[in-house]
């Protein structure tokens, strides 16, 4: 006959008990293990009953006594239910050491979280089963899955001022000179002003069209890249193809329409020594942690899946830019256009914290901009379909070619302009846009 234990979802009655026994002889302990545990993280529904008890009696100040918790319960008519009074009495028999309580939680914890992954796996696997699903759609709900057990997989802990200080002092004098130091863009002054990109940061950049918008994208990817860092794509304009190759003319210097077309328009054909060194970088990035996903259809929601699903296979991810906002859509289209925008930018905010590294969001500017008389710098209210996005944002750069305000300037001349910025400064950086190579420079002013 087979064991019940090996076919019933995991679970440890032994831990259960050691923990709500031990509250019973030490109501400190309750305070050790909130922040690990949940009601529902208990198996047996009788001990999720008496943990719901105890967190009631602690928010009321009550003594955690076994007396009071068998009173309650007869009062409210389900002291059977949970066992009876000499059950309740008999859990501190299940204590061997009061100061484990914490070791018991995480038993516990570790039980409710294999028990929703096998949960999880089986929803997956009735909707991989059904035909009306395509596959797309099957992976979106996979990784939606992974991530709602995968939610309280690591164990958060309140902090008393003698840790929270403890880890301020060792910030202040560590030694490591680019500490607080983000992911840099490889723009010297633009690094200056953001302190480089900070984990869970929301980074708008914005222009209008054919200002250089995804280049600049690319380009800090490469750089991110470059030293170092995962970094994940997700396009609604361009093709992999495409993206591959304004990297590929970023990283070797070699004109872009070389690498598209075999020549430049003027005639000048690339030649053996350019195609081995891209053929070089080319062999070099194949090896790199750099993805590219560009489904024009994705819906939002797809898009984020898509980049959870990647950071929970790729842990090493730590950028994700995505092109562009405007021609993102969420599956239940709003009527309200403006209120649509806000809930993706939300919701990308959302992420970028709860993965713990920067997001790149491109945008376009309204084409109000384009209709006035006199050029001027971007504001903040020319986001266009603007919404949420400046209140989401922790960052919003605008690039500006400051040919349109005067004509004596070369049209390569551009304005990087920190708009906005929670925790950085805001500024303007001048870059020299080098269309052939799609590639932005530093410039001395």
């Amino acid at each position: 006959m087979a064991d019940i234990d090996a076919i019933l979802p995991s679970h440890s009655l032994d831990a259960e008990k050691a923990v709500l026994g031990t509250f019973f002889l030490n109501d400190s302990a309750v305070d050790q293990t909130q922040s690990i545990l949940s009601v529902s993280d208990f198996y047996d529904p009788r001990h999720q009953e008496i943990y719901r008890c105890i967190l009631k009696m602690v928010g009321e100040g009550l003594p955690i006594d076994p007396m009071i918790l068998i009173y309650e319960f007869e009062r409210k008519g389900i002291l059977e239910k949970v066992g009876g009074a000499v059950y309740i009495t008999g859990l501190e028999q299940s204590v061997i050491s009061p100061g484990n309580v914490r070791h018991h939680a995480k038993i516990v914890r570790d039980c409710s979280f294999r028990r929703r992954a096998s949960n999880a796996l089986l929803k997956l696997s009735e909707h991989a089963a059904s035909d009306i699903s395509e596959p797309q759609e099957i992976a979106a709900r996979a990784a939606t899955l992974v991530d709602g057990f995968a939610k309280g997989l690591s164990f958060t802990t309140v902090l008393s001022s003698e840790e929270s200080a403890t880890i301020a002092y060792d910030h202040l004098i560590s030694e490591d000179e680019n500490k607080g130091f983000g992911i840099p863009t490889g723009l010297r002054k633009l690094d200056w002003l953001l302190h480089g990109l900070q984990p869970g940061g929301l980074y708008i950049i914005a222009a209008r069209t054919s200002v250089g918008k995804t280049s600049l994208a690319m380009q800090i990817g490469l750089n991110a890249h470059n030293n170092g860092y995962g970094v994940s794509v997700c396009s609604f304009e361009m093709d992999a193809l495409e993206i591959m190759q304004k990297i590929e003319a970023q990283a070797t210097k070699i004109p872009v329409e070389k690498i598209q077309y075999g020549k430049t328009s003027d005639g000048c054909k690339i030649t053996e020594e350019e195609i081995t060194q891209v053929a070089d970088f080319l062999e070099r990035f194949r090896q790199s942690n750099f993805f590219i996903y560009d489904d024009s259809m994705a819906s939002a929601e797809e898009i984020i899946s898509q980049c959870l699903a990647i950071k929970t296979k790729q842990p090493q991810i730590g950028l994700i830019i995505i092109d562009y906002l405007q021609l993102m859509n969420k599956k239940e289209k709003s009527e309200n256009r403006n209120l649509e925008l806000g809930h993706i930018t939300s919701s990308l905010k959302k992420m970028a914290g709860k993965l713990k590294i920067p997001i790149v969001l491109l945008s376009q500017l309204s084409r109000g901009i384009e209709k006035e008389l006199k050029p001027r710098r971007p504001r903040l209210s020319d986001l266009r379909e603007s919404g949420a996005i400046e209140q989401d944002a922790d960052v919003v750069i605008f690039i500006h070619r400051t040919s349109e305000q005067n004509e004596c300037v070369v049209a390569d001349d551009i304005e990087l302009i920190v708009a906005k910025a929670r925790k950085a400064k805001v500024g303007i950086c001048n870059a020299r846009f080098v269309k052939e190579i799609t590639l932005f420079q530093d410039v001395d002013k």
